[in-house]
């Protein structure tokens, strides 16, 4: 019995197996309810997580020339003073040194 103790208080995964085990419960719930419909079927049940999935995030789109544009008008609207340049190595030291 300590050795299972052991076990499951090293490692999450089997003491998470151990709970589900005990409650007899796989890892779908028995019912899915979402934007007021209910689910019982496993299959509807994952089919409803990847819709909802999907319809939360968004596929990154590739970058065109219209966005560098943008990006570049953007850059022309900041002030020179505040504007970035490029920071070197020994800017960095000479910060940190000061």
């Amino acid at each position: 019995m300590a050795e299972i103790q052991i076990k499951l208080s090293t490692d999450s995964r089997k003491f998470l197996d151990y709970i589900n085990a005990k409650r007899c419960n796989s890892r779908l719930p028995i019912n899915f309810n979402h934007e007021n419909d209910t689910y019982s079927n496993p299959e509807d049940i994952v089919n409803e997580f990847s819709r909802y999935f999907a319809r939360s995030f968004v596929k990154p789109q590739p970058v065109t020339t219209q966005h560098i544009i943008n990006a570049v008008m953007l850059l022309t609207l900041i002030p020179e003073s505040i504007r970035v340049s490029i920071i070197t190595v020994d800017d960095i030291q000479i910060v940190a040194e000061s």
